[in-house]
């Protein structure tokens, strides 16, 4: 269990690195191993990614950054206590009580983590980079080692030409190939109504010795920009994710 709980933020951090850059070509790169075992050795995840005392951040916006020409129409939401609302993609949720959110720093910190778990070479690093310029990470919360966990991310696909026409069944597919080449096993797609809008969920899972994890990604077009929930979880904590969705309503 020990070992666990180091895996598992480390799992979070490359979960964030591949939701935001989601579309940026893997040409020459090798590609890294989902199997936590298989992660650069000199890299370990931090014991603790939230502090204890903080359970919602304070912060407004989480802006990573000033790219919001590159990220075209795309809106931050913002935390009011423990209720976060996003009026731009029209939801609203409290964050449940067990759970904890990240901080944009965290956040950031997280995205690091990951790039170097990753071992990218220069070359897609720079791709990833430009599509995190095109991208916001708006929230990530949490349950207490790290699962169930929920990021949402958007993309301005209009700002690259390889994603310009796509919707969200061709940007599934695109991370469904990426991450298929992982050894992360999918099923098919199907449609699922979160706060009155339909979003495209695909459903991802990878065995790590006795243990299942699963990745649920839930995508919708909006303005030119992708929207995306990324949900990581186990067998024993699928129902708080889908509790947690079902309990998102609009923001207006």
């Amino acid at each position: 269990m020990k070992k666990l709980q180091k895996v598992l933020p480390l799992l979070l951090a490359l979960a964030l690195v591949f939701s935001l850059a989601a579309c940026a070509p893997k040409d020459g790169a090798e590609q890294p191993s989902a199997t936590p075992d298989a992660a650069t050795p000199d890299v370990e995840a931090p014991e603790e990614t939230v502090p204890e005392d903080e359970p919602t951040p304070e912060n407004g916006p989480n802006d990573l950054g000033d790219n919001s020409a590159a990220r075209g129409a795309i809106q931050a939401g913002s935390w009011d206590g423990d209720v976060f609302t996003n009026e731009w993609v029209n939801i609203s949720f409290t964050l449940p009580s067990d759970w904890s959110a990240l901080s944009a720093e965290e956040m950031q910190a997280q995205i690091e983590l990951g790039l170097a778990a990753a071992g990218v070479d220069e070359s897609a690093a720079a791709m990833q980079e430009a599509a995190m310029a095109r991208s916001l990470n708006d929230f990530t919360i949490m349950g207490a080692l790290a699962v169930p966990s929920v990021t949402a991310t958007y993309e301005n696909t209009e700002g690259n030409p390889l994603t310009a026409n796509l919707g969200a069944e061709e940007y599934f597919n695109m991370l469904k190939l990426q991450l298929s080449s992982m050894g992360i096993e999918f099923g098919e797609p199907e449609d699922i109504v979160i706060a009155g809008e339909t979003y495209l969920l695909g459903k991802g899972s990878i065995a790590y010795g006795d243990i299942s994890m699963y990745q649920s990604f839930y995508l919708r077009k909006l303005d030119g920009a992708i929207v995306m929930f990324t949900a990581m979880y186990m067998d024993d904590s699928e129902a708080a994710v889908s509790d947690f969705f079902a309990s998102i309503t609009p923001a207006k």
